[in-house]
């Protein structure tokens, strides 16, 4: 495991970082940054460090008006960033949408800078490393939708960050069960029907066409 390094008072594009902010689950750490334009902003380590994260928004802001985009948004109605802020937006506010329940049912929020502003989530998706074939992620599986615990992920790290996924600590490492089916060349079927009757050394290690017990796998 790597050091602790602290960026406080560092500059990150348009942003200093100020403070650190607490640390979400799984360990991922957090910024308080100043913008040059005066406002404040939460983001992650990686954020910074990588360079997706240079601005509180307002850099992109500024490119859009020197394309004369920023008033555009009804232009983007049918690209593929409007439709992720509205399937967020109907997921958590819309107890007809059928993924309601485990969104806005759990108390899942929008935060006030995306709720009604498509400009500002598309800013910030931009200046995050959105891409299409990229996933919009919550961080912490129960905070709320905001620059601060959001990312984009490939759609298996995605998976692996929902309330259902179940990690595995064998050997030294921990992972879902998914990437250890992808590590160790086994189906999650045979996994998943191991892990009912056997320890996980066993269930890891037994061979594929090794019957013990009469124990049948799914192969």
């Amino acid at each position: 495991m790597g050091s602790f390094i602290d960026l406080s008072g560092q500059r990150f594009g348009r942003l200093t970082v100020e403070s650190r902010e607490p640390t979400l689950k799984r360990g991922v750490t957090r910024w308080l940054c100043k913008c040059d334009c005066g406002k404040h902003t939460v983001t992650t380590t990686s954020a910074l460090r990588s360079g997706n994260c240079k601005s509180c928004g307002c850099l992109h802001v500024e490119s859009a008006r020197a394309q004369g985009l920023a008033s555009a948004t009804h232009r983007e109605t049918g690209t593929r960033l409007y439709h992720v802020w509205s399937n967020m937006k109907t997921r958590c506010r819309n107890p007809r949408n059928v993924n309601y329940a485990r969104w806005g049912a759990r108390g899942i929020k929008i935060c006030a800078e995306w709720l009604n502003d498509f400009a500002a989530f598309r800013n910030w998706a931009l200046a995050s490393g959105y891409a299409d074939g990229l996933c919009l992620d919550r961080i912490d599986n129960d905070g709320d939708y905001s620059p601060g615990n959001c990312r984009w992920t490939t759609p298996l790290v995605q998976a692996n960050n929902t309330r259902q996924t179940r990690f595995i600590a064998f050997r030294g490492e921990t992972h879902s069960l998914h990437e250890w089916s992808r590590i160790l060349g086994i189906k999650v079927e045979t996994l998943f029907y191991r892990l009912k009757r056997l320890s996980v050394e066993e269930a890891f290690t037994l061979p594929l066409q090794n019957p013990v017990k009469n124990l049948k796998y799914v192969v």
